[in-house]
C-alpha cells in the first residue's frame, strides 16, 4: 500500500511505475483523497490514464473537465467514465477521435449518431461493430469503415454486403492491406536476421481476400462488373490466367467458400 505516502510520489508511481505494478495501476494502492485529486489521476499521461482513471473516485469519473482531457490522451479512458459522460456527445467525439474502439462504451443514443460513428470508423475502421443498426446501413459510413478495414465488411447492413461499390472498396484495402503486411514481414525477418517460413505473397493476399469475401452476398457473383473487378484484384493468387468470366466467377466463390 502507498496509503500516507506523499502525493509528489505517488504521481510519480502513477506516471512511471515500479516492480509489481503497473503505471497508472498504483492510484489503485493510495488513499481516497489521491484517488479522488484529478491532478494524481492525469499524472499517468497518454499511455496509462485510462489504467489510472479505472482507480479513480466517483466523483473524479463524474467531472468532465477530468474526463475530457483523459479521453483526449487515450480515447479508451471512456470506459472507466460515469453513465452520464458516456452519453455526452462533446466527450465521445474527442474519445473516439483517438480511439474508435471507444465507441463500444458510448450511450445506445451516440453509438447511433452519424457524426460519432463516423468520427469512430475514419480512426478505426473496425469501430463499426460498435455502431447502431441504423449506422450500419448508412453507405457512407460502410465506405468510410471499409476503406480504413476491409474486414469491417462483416459489420455493415445485408443490403450493403450485396452493394458492388462497398464490397470492392473493401477487397481493394483487402489487398493493399496483403502487400503492406507481406512487405512488413519479410522486412521484419531480415532485420532480425530469422530464417523460417513465411507466408508468400499469393497467399498472404489470398487470406486477406478471403476475409472480405466471406461476407459478400452471394447474389454479388452474378454481377459481371463484380466478378471482372474483384478478379482483377485477386489475379495474383492463381498460377494461371482465368478462361473466361465464368472462370472468373466460379474462381472467386472458390476463394469465398474456402476453409
Amino acid at each position: 500500500s502507498i496509503k500516507g505516502v506523499d502525493k509528489s510520489i505517488v504521481m510519480d508511481a502513477v506516471r512511471t511505475g515500479a516492480t509489481g505494478a503497473w503505471p497508472g495501476a498504483w492510484l489503485g494502492l493510495a488513499s481516497e483523497a489521491l484517488r479522488g485529486d484529478s491532478e494524481v489521476v492525469l499524472a499517468a499521461g497518454t499511455r496509462y490514464v485510462a489504467r489510472a482513471l479505472s482507480y479513480a473516485t466517483d466523483a473524479v469519473k463524474e467531472d468532465r473537465a477530468v474526463v475530457l482531457v483523459a479521453v483526449r490522451m487515450d480515447g479508451m479512458a471512456l470506459r472507466y467514465a460515469a453513465g452520464s459522460i458516456k452519453g455526452d456527445r462533446e466527450v465521445v467525439l474527442e474519445a473516439v477521435r483517438q480511439s474508435g474502439q471507444a465507441l463500444q462504451y458510448a450511450t445506445g443514443s451516440l453509438r447511433a449518431d452519424r457524426a460519432v460513428a463516423f468520427e469512430a470508423v475514419r480512426q478505426d475502421g473496425d469501430a463499426l461493430r460498435w455502431a447502431g443498426a441504423v449506422i450500419k446501413a448508412d453507405k457512407d459510413v460502410a465506405l468510410a469503415a471499409v476503406r480504413k478495414e476491409g474486414r469491417t465488411l462483416e459489420f455493415v447492413a445485408e443490403a450493403l454486403q450485396a452493394d458492388r461499390e462497398v464490397v470492392l472498396a473493401a477487397v481493394d484495402q483487402a489487398q493493399a492491406r496483403a502487400q503492406a503486411t507481406f512487405r512488413s514481414t519479410l522486412a521484419l525477418i531480415a532485420r532480425a536476421g530469422a530464417t523460417g517460413t513465411v507466408l508468400s505473397a499469393s497467399a498472404t493476399l489470398r487470406a486477406h481476400l478471403r476475409q472480405v469475401l466471406l461476407y459478400a452476398r452471394d447474389r454479388l457473383f452474378e454481377d459481371d462488373a463484380f466478378v471482372l473487378a474483384a478478379h482483377e484484384h485477386a489475379k495474383a493468387i492463381w498460377t494461371t490466367p482465368a478462361n473466361d468470366l465464368q472462370d472468373m466467377r466460379e474462381r472467386l466463390r472458390l476463394l469465398k467458400e474456402l476453409v
